[in-house]
Formats: C-alpha cells, sequence, structure tokens
C-alpha cells in the first residue's frame, strides 16, 4: 500500500482543534487531581509537625525537671564530701599522730 502526502479526508481542522482541547482537559483533570493530593499530603505534615512540636514541648519541661532534681542531687552529694575528709588529709593526720606518739612514749592502739 502506498502512502500519501496527502491529507486525510474527514478530518477538519475544527476536529484536530477538539482533539487538542480533550488532551488539555485530560491533562488538566490530572493536575487537578495532583494538587488534590498534594494539598492533602501537605495537610497531613502539618499535622505530624504539630503533634512532633507538642511532644518537644513535652520532652522540654521534662528536660527541665530532670536537670533541677539531678542540680539538686549533685548539689546535696558536694555538700556532703565538702564536710568529709579527704583520704590524703587522713593519711597526713594519721603519720601526725604516730610521729606525736612515739614523741609522747604513748603505745598505739
Amino acid at each position: 500500500m502506498q502512502q500519501t502526502n496527502e491529507p486525510q479526508k474527514g478530518i477538519t481542522l475544527d476536529d484536530l482543534a477538539l482533539m487538542i482541547k480533550q488532551g488539555f482537559d485530560g491533562v488538566g483533570e490530572d493536575m487537578g487531581a495532583m494538587k488534590k493530593e498534594l494539598q492533602d499530603e501537605v495537610g497531613t505534615l502539618r499535622g505530624e509537625v504539630g503533634t512532633l512540636r507538642g511532644e518537644m514541648g513535652t520532652l522540654r519541661g521534662e528536660v527541665g525537671t530532670l536537670k533541677k532534681v539531678m542540680d539538686n542531687g549533685f548539689e546535696k552529694v558536694n555538700l556532703r564530701l565538702d564536710n568529709v575528709a579527704h583520704r590524703f588529709e587522713l593519711v597526713e593526720l594519721e603519720k601526725r599522730v604516730d610521729v606525736l606518739e612515739d614523741r609522747a612514749g604513748v603505745r598505739k592502739r
């Protein structure tokens, strides 16, 4: 069968215009559906971000509470350590007592 370069009879410019319009209409519908889907996803993400913000606020409060508890605990430990003679001080005092006992002639226990 031979192909000719002659345009097919029966298709008019109006027919071509209608086909192009239908193609664009289909693209427009697809874009509308994609836009709706994206809007739904953005809405979901906004909700999740709001939830995360709330959880972070809760965590900040809990961390603040823990910090206060730890600071109070460290302060109590430091106060107790300040009131206790350090090991090197005890060793030095024992040496001094030994020297004094030797000089005084007192028996060691």
